[in-house]
């Protein structure tokens, strides 16, 4: 008998996405599938999208919540989930048929994995591979390695404490750093790019609270309370401190290359409109 797989979906204002990402799950060649959607206190049309899909599917199991951040809409998800193993899904990013069924054949040939990823894709507004490093401890340390949709263990989850419902960025991360902890060696990346991360103008916007200091702080919380595996792995404090500053140095990098995607994605809509009005 197979294992059942929770896919949970937490959904903030993403009406015009959900009922994509839903489908990726539907379609999935894996049949041991539980599907959860939490509503965080949608603004937009997404509670009708959703009305909509679960008169189609009333297998989908629904949770409707106070706004409260993403990390307690999966929580909240991932505590009424049945299955042994979980996914946790953004309501506008997609998966590929085969992900899960691969995946869980991984978990069947190694049942102490801790986590099993796959390769990452951009697409939407930008269409590109989206390459991490391999996993190692070290390495996530620096920066996360591990793509949010990723399948592990409730039980692991638990162990853990579940995602941190203190941070509004980068919980994922830290989330991964915790829970790659119990067993560094048991992580899989599967040579498959199935996890596809939608690109969209709110992208933009979601990352402006970064610019006021909100990420350093971030950064420095999680360094905080995940201080002795740094110390384990790094040693000498001085050089924590130079992984933060290098980590703070690339994020802005980072964000000198979204900024120009997005001016050439402008540029290349302008062009075609002028294209449009002259005939061409």
């Amino acid at each position: 008998m197979k294992e059942i797989v929770s896919v949970v979906i937490p959904c903030y204002n993403q009406g015009d996405y959900i009922e994509e990402t839903v489908e990726s799950v539907l379609g999935q060649t894996y049949s041991a599938i539980e599907i959860l959607i939490v509503n965080d206190g949608s603004t937009d049309h997404s509670y009708d999208v959703i009305k909509k899909i679960l008169e189609h599917n009333p297998d989908i199991k629904y949770i409707q919540l106070e706004n409260g951040g993403v990390s307690r809409a999966r929580n909240r998800g991932i505590e009424k989930a049945s299955g042994k193993y979980i996914l946790p899904l953004d309501a506008d990013d997609l998966i590929e048929r085969d992900y899960i069924s691969l995946a869980m054949d991984e978990f069947s040939a190694d049942p102490q994995l801790m986590v099993v990823t796959a390769q990452g894709r951009f697409f939407g507004r930008e269409e590109r591979d989206w390459n991490l490093a391999d996993f190692t401890m070290k390495k996530i340390l620096h920066g996360n390695v591990i793509f949010c949709p990723s399948i592990f263990k409730k039980s692991d989850w638990r162990t853990v404490g579940g995602f941190d419902e203190n941070m509004t960025h980068l919980e994922d991360w830290d989330f991964y750093i915790r829970l790659t902890s119990l067993r560094p060696n048991k992580v899989k990346r599967l040579n498959y790019r199935a996890l596809l991360y939608r690109i969209k103008e709110e992208n933009a916007r979601n990352t402006e609270g970064f610019k006021d200091g909100t990420y350093n702080d971030t950064v420095l919380y999680l360094y905080t309370k995940n201080k002795n595996l740094f110390f384990e792995h790094y040693g000498n404090p001085s050089l924590m401190i130079k992984e933060i500053e290098k980590l703070k140095w690339e994020h802005q990098n980072v964000q000198k290359e979204l900024n120009f995607l997005r001016r050439f994605s402008f540029n290349r809509f302008l062009l075609k409109l002028r294209k449009k009005k002259h005939g061409g």
